[in-house]
């Protein structure tokens, strides 16, 4: 059995690797939290992919946030949607990654 530090990257790895994620810009709508940020492809292929925001209490996950976004061109940038349910509050800081690479 190999551990994941020893297994090799998969090409959607790489790739994911390649998208670049800015600085959210965090808000509520209809009651419910919002996140929008910038996305850049730095990627030589168009990709499909979401996103996912993780808010955190010191150590304790507060919240989970995610959106989509499709066929983001080479080298281009769109904003991302990202909405999660109930409130979240008193977070210290927010981490932000591609979670899953469809294309």
């Amino acid at each position: 059995m190999k551990l994941v530090l020893e297994a090799k990257t998969t090409a959607s790895a790489t790739a994911a690797t390649k998208i670049k994620v800015g600085k959210p810009a965090v808000k509520t709508a209809l009651g419910l939290p919002m996140i929008d940020v910038e996305v850049t492809n730095g990627d030589a292929s168009s990709h499909s992919f979401t996103v996912q925001a993780a808010f955190l209490k010191g150590d304790e996950l507060a919240g989970i946030l995610l959106g989509a976004v499709n066929d983001l061109t080479a080298g281009a940038t769109k904003t991302a949607s990202l909405m999660g349910t109930g409130e979240i509050s008193g977070y210290g800081r927010i981490l932000l990654a591609v979670d899953a690479l469809v294309k």
